[in-house]
């Protein structure tokens, strides 16, 4: 006897073991004879013209939380038409007041920035009418504080050389001999 766990030789396939077996006293069926593959077809001549690229397909699903494209709920700075807004001068005028009100405090450097930030922040306001209002208005208030302060230090700065070279020359007069 063999033992049914021990490994054996692999049988070898019987020809016609894939056929289904047929009932006794009915002929079997042949095999289908192989089909010759189909000649190749050459390919047609180009057209004149040639044709555009086919639309890229829609998403078949999109997001169902995603806000409609001229809604009051869209993305702040968005135009209606999805275009972006141009808010250049804006953007630079904002950015210069806060620097000039910062380089104020350092001898009255702010001056040069307060100065181009009010400029930039009027002009935002006529050439950009898209742009966030409270930019170019925040560029100009930034602006004229760091003018402000920027004269009120340099005048300060100017004060203190002229009483140091007063005080110096003082000094000088009463130890001359």
């Amino acid at each position: 006897m063999t033992d049914p766990t021990a490994p054996g030789t692999p049988e070898e396939p019987t020809p016609g073991a894939d056929a289904a077996p047929s009932a006794p006293g009915t002929p079997a069926t042949p095999a289908a004879e192989p089909v010759a593959p189909a000649e190749p077809v050459a390919p047609a001549a180009p057209a004149a013209e040639p044709t555009a690229p086919a639309a890229p397909a829609a998403e078949p699903t999109s997001n169902p939380y995603a806000a409609p494209a001229a809604s009051p709920y869209a993305a702040p700075g968005a135009a209606p038409g999805g275009a972006p807004v141009k808010q250049t001068l804006s953007l630079v005028s904002f950015i210069l007041g806060i620097l000039g009100v910062l380089l104020a405090f350092a001898w009255g450097f702010g001056f040069i920035p307060g100065l181009a930030a009010v400029i930039l922040g009027f002009q935002g306001k006529k050439k950009e009418p898209d742009a966030p209002k409270w930019m170019a208005t925040t560029g100009i208030i930034t602006g004229f504080v760091a003018i402000a302060i920027g004269l009120i230090f340099a005048i300060l700065t100017i004060i203190g050389i002229v009483l140091y070279f007063a005080a110096l020359s003082q000094i000088g007069d009463y130890y001359s001999y």
